[in-house]
């Protein structure tokens, strides 16, 4: 994740599941990587980790798409021609939330199969 104050923009390289649960067992995690980018940022929050998670081991994380806080949401001024949501972090028991404009997302590689999956 990296955050470009100036231009009110947040970007995140992610490895997005592309599976299907439909898939056999041993083809269901299949990823590819992307850039997220959030245009017109109008907040990014992130949630200090759980203490007792290993959030401090150097490692990859894993986050999954969630509804937005309705309290962040409603307190925080947003345009609203715009939209709030937030990614849960599985390593760090906690939220990142964020609220925006626009987004855009590119496909960065091909699909390929997640090391360790199936």
């Amino acid at each position: 994740m990296s955050m470009n104050f100036a231009e009110r923009t947040v970007e995140f390289i992610l490895n997005v599941w592309v599976g299907s649960m439909e898939d056999a067992p041993g083809e269901r995690e299949q990823y590819r990587k992307a850039r997220l980018q959030l245009l017109g940022v109008e907040y990014c929050a992130v949630d200090p980790p759980d203490p007792r998670y290993p959030y401090r081991e150097p490692r990859p994380i894993t986050v999954d798409v969630a509804e937005p806080d309705e309290e962040m949401a409603n307190t925080l001024a947003h345009s609203p021609s715009g939209f709030a949501g937030r990614f849960f972090v599985n390593d760090w028991n906690a939220f990142i939330h964020f609220a925006a404009t626009d987004a855009r997302l590119d496909w960065l590689g091909p699909t390929s199969k997640r090391e360790g999956a199936g």
